[in-house]
């Protein structure tokens, strides 16, 4: 019984003593974290020290620590060898002695500038953990610590500059204020409004990135502004002229303020700025020349007259205007209402000008250029010491082109050729025309009334479709010269192919030369019932061309031609005799009257009956030594 009792109580022992040191395997750490302060501004250095205190008889081994980095801090460096990723420090494989203490450190800075929005205050966290392999820390609730601070934010909006560049300015003038907006804190700031009041004498004309103008104010789009940035915002201005009574300077006015959502301004003061300009006397010259003949020829004489105006709103005290005459121009005689014209130099020194006032100087010259030279002349106004506020009509100049005084004139024409033109039959349009002497070339422009148009002394055109045209011919010259213009009005007749015809015999008699008889003889295929009688005949062979009205038995005849149309069952018989002197000239153009004999290919033969046609191409043969010349088909 004893020994039972004392095996009993030894296995009770051993059990408590088994549970004790099981219990105490597993270390107790702590974790306390501070960057000792309480409040930081954007740029400061901080210093985050981790103590971690081991609170067992047993020391932890491979152990883990990790600190987060809030948005507003940049991590810069840790003595522990902290290692920084993804917002986070970690201090791994630590030692923590039985009953002791680890101290860890790393190193961060507060953003600077901080974006706008960004949260007045942050925190950071620290966390220690156990390895595992040693089991579970007792006590986790004291295993992390957070360390808050406050930040020090500090907006500042302000004005920097404002300036248009000019320390003084002038009526008429224009001006351009640009204020250079920035924000010099420490944080973005949002709801930005910069404002611009003109000067009072002067009148709104732009302003960039959308800004309005509305009583004397122009305000720009509400924009945002990040910590240490430089935004420029400009407006333009005309000076008044005259300026109202009592301004003696101009005062732009510039603002910023932003909405207070990121921080209260810390300097209010420097969110307006001013610049100030002095006001200079200024006159505003204007300078006008005009010349009274544009196309002169050589020897005419051409008369300038140059005006200068003061239009103020103060007085020009020392006018001066250049107008020197160019070598082609011969000065004849100057005379001027003020001042004095040196003729050397081109200098007329004009004097002095109010408001209102003008001069007007008038110079004579005979023209020495050939054409087609162009002259241009120029006269520039200059004054001192007040400030010219029209520099841009400062200068006017006018420019003559001698020759084109004489227009080109038509000597003939226009004529055509076939002069019954056949549509779509080439026609060749002939104008004569003349320079009048300018020495300028000449172009002839040709408008054939069906909105076609060609260019030339000689043209081919062809007429699409029968019907009446007015040809228009206008001659003009490469200076501007302009003549008259002539008109041809012409019906133009059906297209060939309502017959078809065969050439049976065309002959030359040739008495002498440019003694001609021609002999010609056709077979026209008709339609059933067709009749010649009282039809209009025309015959066309090359440039010889001969019309008639048949009478009541397809007949005609004066003294040099005769023309007969007889029935040959289903065709009719065409037999035409033309007896006149130049004939072959005529019929032959490119053929001299001293040429024998000469072949030409190609000639166009048309016959017209009433308002059907045919036509056909024929080749001549000519022999001047004999006494037959033959067409033949």
């Amino acid at each position: 019984m004893r020994l039972n009792f004392m095996s009993r109580w030894m296995c009770a022992l051993a059990a408590v003593f088994t549970g004790l040191v099981f219990a105490g395997q597993a270390p107790d750490l702590t974790m306390s974290y501070t960057d000792g302060l309480t409040h930081a501004a954007p740029g400061a250095t901080l210093i985050y020290t981790l103590n971690i205190t081991n609170n067992t008889a047993i020391a932890a081994t491979n152990a883990t620590a990790t600190a987060s980095v809030p948005a507003a801090l940049s991590f810069t460096s840790s003595p522990n060898n902290g290692v920084f990723a993804n917002n986070t420090v970690t201090f791994s494989n630590l030692t923590v002695p039985a009953n002791g203490s680890l101290q860890l450190q790393f190193n961060a800075a507060v953003v600077l500038p901080l974006p706008a929005g960004t949260p007045h205050s942050y925190s950071s966290t620290a966390t220690v953990t156990v390895d595992p392999a040693q089991g579970v820390d007792p006590n986790l609730a004291d295993n992390s610590a957070t360390d808050t601070d406050t930040l020090d934010l500090s907006p500042d909006p302000v004005i920097c500059t404002l300036t248009d560049g000019f320390a003084c300015s002038y009526a008429n003038g224009l001006l351009t204020y640009t204020a250079e907006a920035c924000n010099i804190g420490n944080i973005g700031i949002t709801g930005v409004v910069v404002t611009n009041t003109i000067p009072i004498g002067t009148t709104f004309v732009s302003a960039d990135n959308g800004g309005t103008f509305a009583n004397g104010v122009v305000t720009f789009p509400t924009y945002s502004i990040p910590g240490g940035v430089h935004t420029f915002r400009s407006v333009t201005v005309k000076v008044n002229s005259p300026l109202p009574a009592g301004v003696t300077q101009l005062v732009d006015t510039a603002t910023i303020t932003d909405d207070g959502t990121n921080g209260t301004d810390v300097n209010p003061a420097n969110n307006t700025i001013t610049d100030t300009d002095c006001i200079m006397p200024s006159a505003s010259l204007v300078i006008t020349k005009v010349v009274d003949l544009t196309n002169p020829n050589i020897g005419d004489t051409i008369n300038y007259t140059v005006v200068v105006a003061n239009n103020g709103p103060d007085t020009a005290s020392n006018v001066t205007v250049t107008d020197a005459l160019p070598t082609s121009l011969t000065l004849i005689s100057e005379t001027q209402t003020a001042g004095n014209y040196d003729t050397t130099n081109g200098l007329w020194t004009v004097g002095a000008l109010a408001n209102g006032a003008s001069a007007t100087l008038k110079i004579s010259a005979t023209v020495n250029a050939a054409p087609p030279t162009t002259i241009t002349n120029t006269a520039c106004v200059a004054n001192q010491p007040e400030v010219n506020s029209n520099a841009a009509n400062n200068c006017a100049s006018v420019t003559v082109t001698p020759g084109c005084g004489k227009k080109p004139v038509i000597v003939s024409g226009p004529t055509a050729t076939p002069s019954v033109p056949v549509a779509g039959v080439p026609e060749t349009f002939t104008l004569v025309a003349s320079d009048n002497g300018s020495g300028i070339p000449i172009v002839v422009n040709w408008d054939f009334g069906d909105g076609s148009v060609g260019t030339g002394a000689t043209v081919q055109h062809t007429f699409a479709a029968q019907g009446n045209f007015t040809v228009k011919a206008t001659v003009a010259n490469s200076c501007g010269g302009v003549g008259a213009g002539a008109s041809l009005a012409l019906a133009v007749m059906a297209a060939p192919g309502a017959f078809q015809c065969s050439l049976l015999h065309a002959s030359f008699n040739l008495g002498k030369i440019n003694a001609d008889n021609l002999s010609l003889l056709a077979q026209i295929d008709v339609p059933v019932g067709f009749s010649a009688a009282g039809k209009k005949v025309l015959v066309q062979i090359n440039n010889f061309d001969f019309s008639a009205t048949l009478d009541s038995k397809g007949r005609y005849k004066d003294a040099t031609h005769s023309v007969t149309i007889k029935p040959l069952g289903s065709s009719q018989i065409l037999a035409l005799k033309i007896s006149r002197s130049s004939l072959r000239k005529t019929l032959l153009p490119n053929v001299a009257a001293t040429v024998k004999s000469a072949k030409i290919k190609g000639m166009p033969f048309l016959i017209s009956i009433g308002v059907s046609s045919f036509g056909n191409m024929i080749d001549t043969t000519y022999t001047a030594n004999s006494s037959l010349g033959t067409l033949t088909k």
